[in-house]
């Protein structure tokens, strides 16, 4: 697997080192970009149902996580879920198994990772929908930095939790109910301001403002199965390292095999 890191704000990129000698990809791999502030690095997160493993941009390794989900039984379930970063932490929803009159029950929990400890632990997801998971979630940051859950259940309401208080899993509160049927693969983002959007059948997207009920069309900016958004913040990461974008063009230089 080729990864590379590019910085389109100063028209840089970096390749890193496969993870393969340290965690195997499968098919639910996830990447996350995280700052160690303690540290002025730069940290890319990579899970697996396998496990987890870290790159650091200064020191230049990688390494797979002590004491990652993996060890203790646990899976990630990346496939329905990025990662965010948020307080110090990349955050991404992961599963366990048990068993429930003889048959085997997943379990949802949020998996963490400190950026500057490299410590990995668990949170709490709202009790009200412990077990309960029987379509889509993913994690999204709200307004001033707040923790958010939104739960797509198949031909059913899209629900959006947030943890009021970082840490604490009884300040999870529900915040709002979209009436509307939904299946999973209909999500395609929650974003900062609380607008959600989704696909509306094979050809629109729709935006739906969780303060106002507000419901737009956005038309068809790209094909269905090309739709994806995330966050975007300027930035100046690989300002010291890295490759120019225009000396790659003038060498003739391929992003994901040179």
């Amino acid at each position: 697997m080729s990864i590379v890191l590019l910085n389109p704000s100063i028209q840089k990129f970096i390749k890193i080192p496969s993870f393969n000698h340290v965690l195997k990809p499968d098919g639910s791999w996830r990447f996350a970009l995280g700052l160690d502030s303690y540290n002025n690095d730069f940290k890319l997160v990579f899970t697996t149902t396998r496990g987890c493993a870290v790159y650091s941009l200064k020191a230049g390794s990688r390494k797979r996580v002590a004491g990652d989900p993996a060890s203790h039984g646990l899976r990630c379930q990346s496939c329905h879920s990025s990662p965010v970063f948020l307080k110090g932490a990349v955050h991404w929803i992961a599963m366990d198994f048990g068993m429930k009159l003889g048959v085997i029950i997943p379990d949802h929990f949020l998996a963490t990772f400190d950026t500057h400890t490299e410590n990995l632990k668990c949170m709490g997801l709202p009790n009200q929908i412990i077990g309960q998971f029987t379509g889509r979630q993913s994690l999204a940051i709200l307004g001033n930095d707040s923790l958010a859950l939104l739960e797509v259940r198949w031909n059913d309401d899209c629900t959006i939790w947030v943890m009021e208080e970082y840490g604490v899993i009884k300040s999870w509160k529900k915040i709002s109910q979209m009436t509307r049927k939904l299946s999973p693969g209909d999500f395609i983002h929650l974003k900062r301001n609380g607008e959600l959007l989704f696909s509306k059948g094979k050809e629109d997207v729709e935006s739906y403002d969780i303060d106002t009920n507000v419901l737009k069309n956005l038309g068809n900016p790209s094909p269905p199965q090309d739709n994806f958004t995330a966050t975007y913040i300027e930035s100046l990461v690989l300002f010291s390292q890295g490759t120019s974008l225009e000396l790659a063009k003038e060498h003739d230089l391929d992003l994901l095999t040179s």
